[in-house]
């Protein structure tokens, strides 16, 4: 028995996968609790920017997450030792790899989003954070970004070994690029503080 909601998300026996609008419907209403109970004093641009915090990490693991029901657990020791055999540990393994298959068809696309799939995926965070709160510096954001990525790349692999099987690829190219999308995207937020400082000071 399966069915799927208006908006794309698919409930089953043995595995639930959200789509991007229902995860993002339900860290709203997530919010919408955690502001009643706590962000009531905040700001209005500090309560706006923890909403969309908020959503963004909804769709985050509507992007990188399948949850797995008793249903659909395959648990062995030789499906286990299966799953543990795809991690990719050697870094950009993967995405020479990938590149060298676009090379040969000609057609670089998969390189593409696999490379600034994953730099975009967390660099929300680089902005998003340091907007928050100050305290979030250069290196405790790209703390952040790492423990993130390395958090969810477990998740999956608790996805895959439950379910015996490759839910999700999990390789360390992911943790990099994510990270680095999270670094890059704090410090275009820092350049563009630094720029419209200079600004104001021309204007005044």
């Amino acid at each position: 028995m399966s069915f799927t909601t208006p908006f794309g998300s698919y409930f089953s026996f043995s595995t639930i996968s959200l789509s991007v609008p229902d995860a993002m419907i339900l860290a709203f209403i997530v919010f919408l609790v955690c502001w009643r109970l706590k962000f009531r004093n905040n700001s209005t641009l500090k309560t706006t920017l923890k909403g969309l915090l908020f959503l963004y990490v909804g769709a985050l693991l509507a992007l990188t997450q399948v949850l797995v029901l008793p249903g659909g657990w395959h648990l062995s020791a030789g499906n286990t030792a299966y799953v543990l055999s795809l991690i990719q540990f050697d870094p950009l393994q993967s995405a020479a790899l990938i590149y060298r298959n676009c090379t040969a068809i000609g057609n670089y696309s998969a390189f593409v989003r696999l490379v600034i799939g994953n730099i975009l995926l967390l660099a929300p965070l680089g902005v998003l954070l340091p907007l928050i709160n100050k305290k979030y510096r250069f290196w405790k954001v790209s703390l952040v970004g790492l423990c993130t990525s390395l958090g969810i790349e477990g998740l999956q692999l608790v996805g895959n070994l439950l379910y015996g099987n490759a839910l999700r690829t999990v390789e360390i190219d992911d943790v990099i690029f994510n990270t680095l999308g999270c670094m890059a995207a704090y410090l275009l937020l820092a350049l563009c503080r630094v720029v419209v400082k200079k600004l104001n000071k021309a204007i005044n």
